[in-house]
């Protein structure tokens, strides 16, 4: 395997998140734990990482609206004030000054 800067920092990226489990698996249990299983549970995570980050490097979630979905803002509002039976705002203000 041929040693690049990317191979590089993804080991320091995986280094450092097993320091970060290791932290705080030392100092948020309020019993202490064994440092020979602070260590197996920090390499565990940071294994667990690599391997995630191998298999779905990239994740991109794009939720661009055709032509036929764009609406105006006000109409998701209106349809979620049908749906759920609540009053328009004017409404109530006649209800309120109506009392």
């Amino acid at each position: 395997m041929m040693i690049n800067n990317l191979n590089i920092e993804r080991m320091i990226k995986y280094i450092l998140l097993g320091l970060v489990v290791l932290i705080a698996v030392k100092y948020i249990p309020e019993k202490g734990i064994p440092n020979k299983e602070i260590i197996m549970i920090s390499a565990t995570s940071a294994i667990a990482f690599s391997i995630l980050d191998m298999v779905s490097p990239s994740v991109n979630v794009v939720n661009k609206p055709s032509n036929a979905q764009v609406e105006k803002p006000n109409a998701q509002v209106e349809k979620l004030i049908v749906k759920s039976n609540i009053k328009p705002v004017d409404e109530i203000n006649e209800l309120i000054e109506s009392k």
